[in-house]
């Protein structure tokens, strides 16, 4: 049921051959520095600068991909102490991007990198330890390294000191500090710790035995995608009781963790025993809503369309709709549409139905094809010249 492999990947910076980095000081994507205003604080001796024109040539960003100029730039800020640099440097040397492969100089450059509290350098040069990759193997140092990144809120160092403690390894087993620690990086999201942490609820392990909260917590994984949350979901026993759930979510949801104040909403729309409650539902959802969460966008538009334990009002369905469609979401792009078509709480426009229900049959959104094919065959019918 618990989840035993260590170091889950990390995404971040891609360079061509896989390299992955966590930007530093301005990233030239978010400043509105131009390639030439960026070389030249970099001639300067700016580090930040000398590291973000490394990033554009070991990304072929705007300039042509360079992995040599790449190394020059971050040698020069790595000189300079800037950790991302020395970050990229260890990469390189662990690909063989550029340079000869050479894991001991990938292990310099992470320890650097690490003792300058770059927290994904700490998490890499711990897997090293965790494996002997590269180094001799050592998994008391690995709980070392990992450590303050954890302390210092870094999810997937959190899950990773989680998963050791729960199996003995590089520390004591400690199943009561495995869950403290899978806790902290649930709370950010992190579906693995989420599954690991409803397991430990579901058969009491370091935790006390508790359905409702195993229910939460992996439900939260499910959410994910979490592979075996839903398996595990149904064969919880005893089945936990809807009030239980419900204070569980209320926890996690006064917190502010905006899925657990989604799911919280969607428990009041459709709860196990009961009529619906909505106005408790929109008010969770307005919170998730109001913190970006697309299905929260998405549903509170359902609401105000229908009039579900609110007022009836086109005006708020659109703009929630919208906020979900600029994010994506097909439902909510079709949706919009469909109110532009119709002209409820927006200015009819065939135009703007169209351009919404383009985007959503983009993204395989059948009833939007089907859509856009009624507007063509109205448009080239005689009547309507």
């Amino acid at each position: 049921m618990i989840v035993r492999t260590l170091f889950q990947r990390i995404p971040a910076l891609v360079l061509a051959l896989h390299l992955l980095m966590l930007p530093a000081g301005f990233s030239y994507g978010e400043s509105s520095l131009g390639l030439a205003d960026i070389e030249k604080a970099a001639a300067e001796g700016r580090s930040d600068a000398q590291y973000q024109l490394g990033l554009r040539y070991a990304n072929g960003e705007g300039v042509k991909q360079d992995l040599d100029l790449a190394r020059t730039w971050w040698e020069r800020a790595g000189e300079k102490g800037d950790a991302d640099a020395l970050y990229g440097l260890g990469f390189l040397y662990e690909k063989g991007a550029g340079v000869p492969r050479d894991l001991d100089k990938t292990r310099h450059y992470w320890s650097r990198a690490a003792a300058k509290g770059h927290l994904k350098a700490a998490l890499m040069l711990a897997r090293m330890y965790m494996e002997g990759y590269g180094v001799e193997r050592n998994e008391k140092k690995a709980a070392e390294i990992l450590r303050p990144a954890a302390d210092r809120g870094f999810a997937p160092a959190q899950f990773n000191l989680g998963v050791m403690y729960a199996n003995g390894t590089g520390v004591a087993l400690d199943l009561p500090e495995a869950a403290y620690w899978y806790r902290l990086a649930a709370e950010q999201g992190d579906a693995d710790a989420q599954f690991n942490l409803g397991g430990m609820f579901a058969e009491g392990q370091g935790v006390p035995r508790d359905a409702a909260r195993a229910f939460v917590w992996l439900n939260l994984a499910a959410l994910q995608g979490r592979k075996g949350a839903l398996e595990l979901l149904e064969k919880l026993a005893p089945r936990p009781e809807p009030g239980k759930v419900a204070a569980a979510y209320t926890e996690l949801a006064g917190e502010g963790m905006v899925e657990a104040q989604y799911l919280l909403g969607a428990f009041h729309a459709d709860p196990p025993d009961g009529g619906p409650n909505y106005p408790a539902a929109r008010k969770w959802w307005t919170r998730a809503a109001e913190r970006g969460h697309i299905g929260a966008q998405f549903n509170l538009g359902v609401l105000y369309a229908q009039g579900e334990g609110v007022e009836r009002d086109f005006g708020k369905a659109a703009a929630w709709y919208r906020k979900a469609a600029e994010q994506g979401d097909p439902n909510a792009q079709f949706n919009l549409g469909g109110m532009y078509l119709r002209g409820e709480g927006v200015e009819k426009s065939t135009l703007q139905a169209s351009v919404w229900l383009r985007l959503a049959a983009s993204k395989g959104h059948q009833a939007a094809r089907e859509t856009l094919e009624r507007i063509k065959a109205t448009a080239q019918s005689p009547s309507s010249q």
